[in-house]
């Protein structure tokens, strides 16, 4: 009995550990989501059991009721919030200059880590009830690099990843996620007076 004890005490330790770093990486998140959203939302990040069982392989995702109003909560997948937390959490910033002009010389991670910010992004739109795919995707890869600001890039480094959203979401996207307004002028452009893109 004795030993169980000693044994159980550092698991549950451990436990809670883990537990307060996610609430504490969910409500950063969602403090950024709230901001892309115009009204107060969540992120639910998968604790250690639901990751075991997860088997969707979305990276990201908001359900919508049968009136079409999104729900408060954006439902990210255990790797997309660990990327997220690694790189809100990290003292030195990585550099994303290998992403342009394209990712081959990056290493997995840092690709992961600019598609989990792209994932925030997009997700944050459903959340502020942009329901179709593409208009969503083509918001995300224009504030994408605010994404990466508010969890402590640079500006230059926000840039970096939103010109390189632009570039790959075509084609690691399925068709309903592009449209061809989705470009300086276009009807999804945010900030259709200046030339900028994205």
């Amino acid at each position: 009995m004795r030993f169980l004890l000693l044994l159980l005490i550092p698991v549950a330790a451990f436990s809670l550990w883990v537990h307060r770093k996610a609430e504490q990486n969910e409500a950063r998140l969602g403090e950024v989501a709230s901001a892309i959203a115009q009204r107060s939302v969540g992120v639910n990040c998968p604790g250690f059991w639901r990751r075991l069982v997860d088997v969707r392989g979305e990276d990201g995702s908001v359900r919508f009721d049968a009136a079409g109003r999104p729900s408060d909560t954006a439902e990210l997948s255990g790797p997309t919030c660990d990327r997220l937390e690694d790189f809100s959490r990290a003292g030195t910033k990585p550099a994303f200059d290998c992403l342009l002009p394209d990712d081959r010389h990056c290493g997995r991670e840092l690709v992961e880590t600019a598609r989990a910010l792209a994932t925030l992004a997009h997700e944050s739109f459903h959340l502020a009830g942009i329901r179709d795919e593409a208009a969503a995707e083509c918001y995300a890869t224009q504030t994408v690099d605010f994404v990466a600001e508010k969890l402590g890039a640079t500006a230059a480094e926000g840039e970096i990843v939103a010109v390189w959203a632009a570039r790959t979401s075509p084609k690691s996207h399925p068709e309903e996620y592009h449209s061809p307004e989705c470009r300086a002028g276009g009807a999804l452009d945010l900030e259709p007076r200046t030339a900028a893109w994205p």
